[in-house]
């Protein structure tokens, strides 16, 4: 198989590895698998609906062994074909009917998955199931406030999508311990005092004359669980570097306004120049009526 037939296709269901990685949502996903790989050392994982599969090799970097599950069959040839490791392996199944055996995972990763579907609590009951009893889940879920209803997007593939409160009363009834990650892609430079605690770190924000400093990170777009009935382990504030910077994203935007900018003043001169050409047949058309009604009322 050649490197190119290898690309799964992009249809806006899941992020696939012919996504540009500049683009925000190919990092943001990027920035969470990695922030779960550090999480997968020596462990076995289950990377439940694993998409095109870059996801759960990643994961399989780190863990002892990985298996990721998809309900496309397509895409699951697909992983199995594209990503071959000796601790990596893909099935067909599931988020309702998880195709491993009670007790079997020591860290069940679910990403940009509760949102494609409503039965919510069987998928959690499944993933009690699976995990085994000190195991660790990492779940993911967009704050639907923020995701879409603040600027009024609808995704096509997006069944229901959660705020932060009914992402609260979907898992605490199944776990002891939970602690919350924010995510939300950020342009901007970031001074971390490197000895201070990480419940120090915020977002400052504002304009030449007038900033504030924030808490966290707000406006809130992804909300990240970690959920155990035992203790959660602890790890770093992180950020996810594109290949390509946010400023060279900028740049980028600013030639397409640019070349837009120069095709509308193109317009606008052709349609000046069509506008006095249709003013200068006008009146010609003028003059000529008047002739015309001149010579009619001349004398014989």
């Amino acid at each position: 198989m050649t490197e190119k037939s290898k690309e799964f296709p992009w249809t806006g269901e899941r992020i696939v590895t012919s996504c540009a990685l500049d683009h925000g949502g190919v990092i943001e996903h990027l920035h969470r698998y990695a922030f779960a790989r550090d999480l997968a050392a020596g462990k076995a994982v289950l990377d439940i609906a694993c998409g095109e599969g870059y996801g759960s090799n990643l994961l399989a970097q780190r863990a002892a062994s990985v298996v990721g599950v998809d309900i496309a069959p397509d895409v699951v040839a697909h992983a199995t074909e594209k990503y071959q490791r000796p601790n990596l392996e893909f099935r067909h199944g599931s988020c309702l009917d998880i195709p491993m055996p009670d007790a079997s995972v020591d860290l069940l990763v679910s990403l940009e998955t509760l949102e494609h579907f409503v039965e919510h609590e069987v998928f959690l009951r499944e993933i009690k199931r699976v995990l085994r009893p000190q195991g660790l889940l990492v779940l993911s879920s967009p704050n639907r406030p923020e995701f879409s209803e603040r600027h009024n997007i609808s995704y096509p593939h997006h069944v229901r999508e959660l705020d932060r409160q009914e992402f609260d009363d979907l898992i605490t009834p199944h776990f002891r311990n939970i602690r919350m990650v924010c995510q939300r892609l950020l342009f901007g430079s970031c001074l971390f005092p490197e000895t201070e605690a990480t419940a120090r770190v915020g977002v400052y924000s504002g304009t030449f004359t007038e900033v504030a400093f924030t808490p966290g990170l707000p406006r809130v777009n992804m909300f990240i669980a970690l959920c155990s009935d035992g203790e959660i382990p602890s790890f770093p504030v992180s950020l996810y570097e594109g290949e390509n910077t946010a400023q060279d994203q900028l740049g980028v935007v600013q030639n397409e306004l640019n070349r837009v900018n120069a095709e509308r003043e193109k317009l606008r001169r052709r349609e000046a120049a069509m506008t006095a050409a249709l003013e200068k047949k006008v009146a010609e058309n003028a003059r000529l009526a008047l002739e015309i009604k001149r010579l009619a009322t001349r004398p014989s």
